[in-house]
Parts: C-alpha cells; sequence; structure tokens
C-alpha cells in the first residue's frame, strides 16, 4: 500500500489513470500525507519545488468545488521560497499546458515531453512540438479513468 492510498484510502479519493501511470513509470512520486487535504504527487527531481495536487473526483467534496488539480511551484533559490499555484479543472489540454513540458534533444534532432520540474522523459522521438503537444492532450484524455492506488513499478 502506498501513501496515498494509507493516507486517503478510506476517503474515497481517487485519481486519474495518467498520474498512477506516472508514478509506475517513477516519473512521479507519491508525496501524499494524512495532514494535507489531498494526496500530492512530485517529479522525479529532488527538490524540484514542483507538487501536484489532486483533489475529490466529486466537486462538492473538494476544498475549491470548481478546481480539481492544482500544480504549486516553489521557488527555492536562496533559501526563501515564493509560491506559484496553478489550479485548474480536469481539461485534459488545459493540464497539458501546465503540467506538461516539452523540449527538443539536440542529440536526436526529436522533441520530446517531461513533467515540469522533472528531467526524466515521458515520451520521445516526435518530430516537431506540436505532435508532442497533441501526445499529451491525448495521453491525459485516454488515461481520465479513476484508480485508487499508485504504485511504482517493480
Amino acid at each position: 500500500m502506498y501513501k496515498m492510498k494509507q493516507e486517503f484510502g478510506g476517503y474515497g479519493h481517487t485519481v486519474p489513470r495518467w498520474v498512477a501511470i506516472l508514478v509506475e513509470k517513477e516519473i512521479l512520486h507519491d508525496t501524499s500525507w494524512h495532514n494535507d487535504v489531498c494526496p500530492s504527487f512530485e517529479p522525479d527531481e529532488e527538490d524540484s519545488g514542483v507538487r501536484l495536487w489532486v483533489d475529490h473526483i466529486t466537486a462538492e467534496e473538494r476544498e475549491c468545488p470548481t478546481m480539481r488539480f492544482c500544480i504549486t511551484i516553489e521557488d527555492l533559490k536562496g533559501g526563501e521560497a515564493e509560491d506559484e499555484d496553478a489550479c485548474v479543472t480536469d481539461d485534459a489540454l488545459i493540464l497539458s499546458e501546465v503540467l506538461f513540458k516539452t523540449d527538443y534533444d539536440t542529440a536526436t534532432g526529436k522533441y520530446y515531453v517531461r513533467l515540469i520540474g522533472g528531467t526524466k522523459k515521458i515520451e520521445t522521438g516526435f518530430n516537431d512540438e506540436v505532435s508532442a503537444m497533441l501526445w499529451i492532450v491525448d495521453f491525459i484524455k485516454t488515461n481520465m479513468v479513476e484508480v485508487d492506488d499508485v504504485q511504482p513499478h517493480k
């Protein structure tokens, strides 16, 4: 049993399958804690300052009924933290623009997808940035089914 299930299992919390896939691939790490309002996940990069919060699927059960996801970005430079928040609904296009990033790999001449604050490549081999962004939207849309547990692949 992993943190999300351990800390929030009794409260009916679930996450979309795309979150579980990223945890399984060890691109996101489950950082859920019972003192928080909802489960949370951070990219692979230690001290990235980025955290994805996934609130309850039922709007009435959320702290902010209109927003299911919140991405917090903490500026860790100089020891002083300045937080930036981006809270969004479950819209795949908005999530793709806020949470994911495309980069160009000069060694391969191809684009790849990663999380903001992360370094691990989620998907690679795109000929252009538009194809990479379309893949992100499709990945989110096709994996919106809810799951109640997340765990890294062993």
